[in-house]
């Protein structure tokens, strides 16, 4: 009889599926997610509004849905009445979403958002926790019920505008299952770094602890890594970095000093110190603000796989800024591999309009997704996984890569320009 190897406990922290009913774009869409999946498509495809559900869906599970917790996790803060689809057909009353796990877990909710003002929390119209097709929790305009032991008791949700997600652990009838999917959800935030924030030089607006959302810490978190006397950037060779990042030696971090850099430069306490292996030894040493973007952005996708305390769920959008293309592809062909480590429980999604970035991607790995956001004749956002078939080996090894067939339309999520 064939064995079949046991799922590592890595796998079960993740999240299998996520579905979205009339959020913005997105008419009615189900993604299955993988370890590393990485969208494509065309400017206003639909790609960022994708992530921002699955902000919204993360807030949900925290129990609030405002725009302060929204845009804590990296969330647009919008016109409230664009975040409803509004296509020709009748409009939503509400925005339905859910979430499964590997292990069967799943939360599923409807929420009705204010249609006046920002300032008014998002109203929960209907929640359901659930393992398999065993009900745990839930809650709908007529009150809530609560599963103990098969038999159902009332539960009273506190009130219209908070989720019944956060009680449940209090309540003990959740499984591991669901509260690793909780804790998932709950974690979920979208990274979009900003340069000047990187080096240092410039406050993060949305500051996270260890890394902020536009890069704000990044010497610290980085300084929390390194462990010089073994060459290593968390569990990561240095070697490695320094094949990415070709002009440079060494890596650590200090307190800015005149030798790094001029007074005139507002600076952070601890700034990243990089040394030139071309420069002689007496001027080799560069601070953040002389290094190149390209640099701190390696850095900054490294750190975020890596550290222990960044999110285990989280987006990066456009992975390439500031990279050249073979850069981008080494750096995402090197995610891909260390994503695959059993001690790895991150969870990642990446946008890119780099084609190179597509051949650093194995798609032979079960693990590592490819989809392709397009916009239908309707206007409605459709999102279709790239599988590796047959047919796609095959075209591969007759030497046709994944970013010339989709530099020539053949996996679509391109614009129409004629």
């Amino acid at each position: 009889m064939r064995r079949v190897a046991p799922r590592r406990v890595s796998d079960l922290d993740r999240l299998k599926t996520v579905t979205i009913d009339g959020f913005k774009s997105l008419r009615s869409q189900t993604i299955d997610l993988g370890r590393l999946n990485v969208l494509i498509g065309a400017n206003g495809s639909g790609k960022t509004a994708l992530l921002e559900a699955m902000g919204v869906l993360g807030a949900a599970a925290s129990g609030r849905v405002d725009d302060a917790e929204l845009l804590r996790r990296g969330v647009r803060p919008g016109v409230p009445k664009l975040f409803k689809s509004a296509f020709a057909e009748r409009l939503p009353r509400v925005i339905k979403l859910s979430a499964t796990s590997p292990d069967g877990a799943g939360y599923d909710v409807t929420l009705d958002n204010p249609q006046d003002s920002a300032a008014t929390p998002w109203r929960f119209s209907t929640e359901t926790l659930h393992l398999g097709d065993k009900k745990l929790v839930s809650r709908s305009p007529r009150g809530g019920n609560v599963w103990r032991d098969g038999k159902k008791e009332p539960l009273k949700p506190a009130d219209a505008y908070r989720g019944i997600a956060p009680v449940v652990q209090a309540m003990e009838v959740a499984s591991g299952a669901v509260n690793r999917m909780l804790d998932g959800l709950r974690e979920f935030v979208i990274y979009d770094p900003q340069t000047a924030v990187l080096r240092g030089t410039m406050a993060d607006t949305l500051p996270l602890a260890p890394l902020g959302l536009q890069g704000g810490r990044l010497a610290e978190a980085v300084g929390q890594l390194l462990r010089p006397a073994e060459r290593k950037l968390g569990t990561l060779p240095l070697d490695e970095v320094f094949a990415l990042i070709e002009w440079a030696s060494d890596v650590d971090v200090s307190a800015p000093t005149a030798d790094l850099l001029s007074p005139s430069i507002p600076a952070a306490t601890e700034i990243l110190r990089f040394t030139d292996r071309h420069l002689r030894a007496d001027r080799n040493r560069l601070s953040a603000y002389d290094a190149s973007e390209g640099t701190l952005y390696v850095l900054f996708a490294l750190t975020l796989l890596l550290h222990p305390r960044t999110p285990r769920f989280f987006a990066v959008e456009n992975i390439d800024h500031a990279l050249h293309p073979r850069l981008a592809r080494a750096l995402v062909r090197l995610l891909g591999e260390r994503s695959r480590s059993a001690k790895n429980r991150k969870q990642i999604l990446l946008t890119t309009h780099n084609p190179l970035v597509l051949d650093g991607l194995d798609l032979a790995d079960d693990g590592i997704r490819l989809f392709t956001v397009d916009r239908t004749t309707a206007g409605h956002t459709a999102v279709h996984r790239v599988a590796y078939t047959e047919a796609l080996a095959k075209v591969q090894a007759d030497g046709a890569t994944l970013s010339q067939m989709w530099t020539r339309g053949l996996l679509g999520a391109v614009p129409n320009l004629g």
